[in-house]
């Protein structure tokens, strides 16, 4: 009985857990406070979609080894868009290939700021994933 009375706490516990971080994802920031995984205004690219893709355009380069091996395939880079727009943490989530993850990675890294989130009117930082594609 205290076994079964152990494992539907345990799985109580667990689906709480899950809940509340499906909305507020816990990371280091700058600052040290959360980082939500909606907001209820969106961080954006300064320029919208239109600017972020002619920004991947003009600045992804083409790995020589993934294109000499015709490596295509769609790089999801998670990141967090901080208080201030910066863009920080960006890690793979779902990758294609090293040299491709790479340059995803690298272009992310070095994007320009966004404007931040928004959540009751304050600045916050968000979490984002953007799909970084690549096709020959």
């Amino acid at each position: 009985m205290k076994k079964t009375i152990s494992l539907f706490l345990g799985m109580f516990l667990f689906a709480i857990i899950c809940n509340a971080q499906s909305d507020v994802k816990h990371a280091a920031t700058a600052t040290g406070g959360q980082v939500l995984a909606r907001a209820e205004v969106m961080p954006s690219f300064k320029g919208g979609k239109e600017a972020l893709d002619k920004y991947l355009a003009e600045n992804l380069k083409y790995p020589a080894a993934a294109k000499a091996s015709k490596t295509e395939g769609l790089v999801y880079v998670e990141f967090i868009v901080n208080t201030q727009g910066k863009v920080i943490n960006p890690t793979i989530l779902r990758g294609t290939s090293s040299d491709l993850d790479a340059e995803a990675l690298r272009v992310v890294s070095s994007m320009p700021d966004w404007i931040p989130g928004k959540q009751d009117g304050k600045e916050v930082s968000v979490s984002f994933t953007l799909p970084v594609h690549f096709k020959l």
